[in-house]
């Protein structure tokens, strides 16, 4: 959630400012109160992306306090005035960006899980409410619901691989019975994430993997293809074509973007509108 999906959400645009310098407070907190032996990987990260947060809204509540915490390192305000044109780009601090994509491709899960069609097709992906509810049916043909709680937002099914332009990230989908064969598959655009200050997706993909039968269990365990014997139905892979649409960068046969012994099956592939 970015600072203004916050501020719109609960309604707090009266009091927005307040509401940054609270952030902010609870940033400067993390920084200096945390005992080292309390530090975790989390933790860092979640520092890293309020800090960041906070800065592409309004960098000037942070600026001072870090000038006199480390009075070697150059404001955002200074560096401007020295001929910079624009602010740090928010993927210039790779950790808080990594958080930031987690958070977006999450949000689609969990959107997904709830079956929230219409509010998936607000984010501006190019995929609009049917294009994810006919994404999602073969899913849901398979499986009674999304998994969306800690496990399903932990580090170990979500994935970056990190370009020069781009990054191309996978959130494996949590499913009741463990195989984490689907997944979503997104390209993030580095130039117009930095120029809109949140993560902005090129492309955006459902994604089927192939899974061994010892991840999807003995014959008759669990809900099959056609709803009785446990085995993988038969294909039925979509693909959704609109004019403009980029071809997957992942060749057939090649491992994927998380290094899987066998590509994963395009479901649906759409290209954000311009």
């Amino acid at each position: 959630m970015t600072f203004a999906e916050l501020v719109s959400h609960y309604g707090l645009a009266r009091s927005e400012g307040l509401v940054l310098r609270y952030l902010a407070d609870a940033y400067r907190a993390l920084r200096q109160t945390v005992p080292d032996a309390a530090r975790t990987e989390e933790l860092e990260d979640i520092t890293e992306w309020l800090g960041e947060l906070i800065r592409q809204v309004d960098s000037s509540l942070l600026d001072e306090w870090e000038q006199l915490t480390n009075p070697g390192v150059e404001s955002d305000d200074q560096q401007i005035a020295f001929g910079a044109d624009i602010p740090r780009p928010v993927s210039a601090n790779t950790r808080a960006f990594k958080v930031m994509i987690r958070n977006a491709m999450f949000k689609r899960i969990e959107l997904a899980s709830r079956k929230r069609w219409d509010a998936l097709a607000e984010l501006g992906d190019g995929l609009e409410s049917e294009d994810w509810s006919d994404l999602m049916e073969l899913y849901f043909d398979e499986y009674d619901e999304i998994g969306t709680g800690p496990d399903a937002r932990g580090p170990q099914l979500f994935s970056v691989q990190v370009e020069p332009e781009l990054w191309r990230v996978r959130q494996t989908i949590a499913d009741p019975q463990g195989d984490h064969g689907w997944a979503l598959v997104g390209e993030v655009n580095l130039a117009e994430s930095d120029a809109a200050g949140e993560v902005v997706f090129d492309e955006f993909e459902v994604v089927e993997g192939e899974r061994d039968a010892a991840a999807r269990g003995p014959v008759g365990a669990g809900r099959g293809a056609d709803g009785s014997d446990g085995h993988r139905r038969p294909d039925r892979r979509r693909r959704l074509h609109r004019v403009g649409c980029r071809r997957s960068r992942w060749a057939a046969g090649a491992p994927g973007p998380v290094g899987r012994a066998r590509a994963p099956r395009p479901v649906g592939t759409l290209t954000r509108r311009a």
